[in-house]
């Protein structure tokens, strides 16, 4: 029984919260990196990928967090609440640490810019499970 168990724990720390912590840790090393300061105005250009960056990552971000909630949370109203709450907190914490780092500021639209990856993210997610409810890799995904 034992043996059992240690199996089933290490292989959910590697399937579900291994991914999580790798994801949020290449986030904070991505928030540590210096900024550079210019007179110039940036060009529109680096501001769609800055911010098509955040909203990637937050995306993934939130299909992480979604599928740890999953393990705790089975009622999707729910589960929904949850990540979304997870991942605004660590969009918080993201410019929260961005304020720390030469040459970075955080702001909060770009808070509101991660939040926009995660509603897409739960949108992608909500869409999946209504329109393929019976296929066995999403039924994995979005478990009830």
């Amino acid at each position: 029984m034992k043996r059992k168990i240690e199996k089933n724990f290490v292989q959910i720390f590697f399937w579900y919260y291994l991914p999580l912590f790798v994801w949020i840790g290449i986030i904070w090393f991505l928030s540590s990196q210096e900024g550079t300061i210019t007179k110039e105005a940036p060009q529109w250009s680096f501001y769609v990928q800055r911010k098509g960056a955040h909203i990637v990552e937050f995306f993934l971000l939130t299909f992480l967090f979604w599928r740890v909630i999953g393990l705790f949370i089975k009622n999707n109203l729910d589960r929904f609440v949850w990540t979304f709450v997870w991942v605004l907190w660590m969009a918080i914490l993201d410019e929260s640490h961005q304020n720390l780092v030469v040459g970075r500021e955080g702001k909060v639209s770009d808070v509101i810019i991660d939040m926009i990856g995660a509603s897409l993210a739960l949108l992608t997610l909500r869409w999946v499970h209504s329109y393929f409810p019976k296929n066995r890799f999403f039924k994995k995904i979005c478990k009830k």
